[in-house]
């Protein structure tokens, strides 16, 4: 059991009466917290400053301190020798705003999405294979949490270095299955996640799906060499959007197989080892001039190291197929 501090009346009538030190100074002084010595004041029946006599702080440094840095208003009054209630109430008199709860439980800063529509159409094909995007924490939450576990580094580096200037990222141990957990902590610039839906012209105009399409490949793609041939897979569980994809690509001349059934609903995962909640669908695209304009398209939009890696081992192959050039 922790001792009680003694702290004398004499002690406390010479730091509060004759030094003339706040509260929170002789808290600091003594080892103790603020309350103690309130207490203290009042059973000794030492009498009290009033509140409300002049603050030695000025509004810009007000502002710095709670909006710029992002100190509580207890923090500030500890510094500044004050109430923390006398801050409070200094800034409701200078019409200083006052953070709502989910502006004073952020602890990390964030910053708004700056990027393109490119970089967003990116992002939300990135989403839709890799990633789970909701809402943070208490009701009225004001911050969007992605998160996403796998074993391969590569896709572990590629989601901090997406999210990790925009706010915090965390990232778990190597557990023992190999995975790894990420999770990113981001304003509501980043809103335009939680969408379900993807935007109609992501399918339309060419530079926007090209953009999308890198994402959702960098998330769930495979590009490999089958029998001395090149090819591009793409699988997920919404068999809508691959239509879609497949759609788009057969719009821009590039040709790509059916939409088949690749795994069943139970399948065992090789990669988790649970099985499949929904059926798993597959498209590919291997014709030699179709795909090598594609994955060329894909190089400028794509980033995730493997993927870039495999993309230039895949042009070298299409690029050193006899017969690929014809004779002028």
């Amino acid at each position: 059991m922790a001792k009680k501090l003694e702290i004398s009346q004499e002690i406390l009538k010479k730091l509060y009466l004759e030094e003339k030190l706040s509260t929170f100074q002789i808290a600091d002084k003594l080892g103790c917290c603020q309350a103690t010595i309130c207490k203290r004041l009042h059973a000794y029946n030492i009498p009290v400053r009033p509140v409300g006599g002049p603050v030695n702080i000025s509004p810009e440094e007000l502002i710095d301190l709670y909006w710029n840095k992002g100190l509580s208003t207890w923090k500030i009054g500890e510094i500044k020798g004050i109430a923390r209630s006398t801050i409070h109430r200094k800034m409701r008199k200078l019409g200083i705003p006052i953070k709502n709860i989910s502006e004073a439980h952020v602890i990390y800063p964030k910053r708004d999405f700056d990027g393109d529509e490119l970089f967003q159409a990116y992002l939300i094909g990135f989403r839709i294979g890799d990633l789970r995007v909701r809402m943070a924490g208490m009701d009225k939450s004001e911050t969007v949490k992605t998160d996403c576990a796998s074993t391969r580094k590569a896709q572990i580096d590629l989601i901090y270095n997406l999210f990790n200037p925009y706010g915090r990222v965390w990232i778990s141990r190597v557990y023992d299955s190999g995975k790894q957990q990420i999770e990113a902590y981001l304003n509501l610039s980043f809103a335009f996640l939680l969408d379900k839906e993807v935007p109609e012209e992501y399918f339309k105009e060419r530079d926007l799906f090209l953009a999308f399409l890198a994402g959702f490949i960098d998330a769930e793609g495979h590009i490999y060499t089958n029998y001395g041939k090149a090819n591009i897979n793409l699988a997920n569980c919404d068999k809508e959007i691959l239509i879609k994809i497949k759609s788009s690509l057969e719009n821009f001349n590039i040709p790509c197989s059916n939409v088949n059934l690749s795994k069943k609903k139970g399948t065992i995962s090789p990669i988790n080892g649970y099985p499949l909640n929904e059926d798993y669908w597959a498209i590919s695209v291997n014709q030699k001039l179709p795909l090598l304009e594609l994955l060329y398209e894909l190089k400028k939009y794509s980033r995730h190291g493997d993927k870039r890696k495999a993309i230039d081992r895949a042009l070298t192959n299409i690029s050193n197929m006899p017969r690929l050039w014809k004779p002028i």
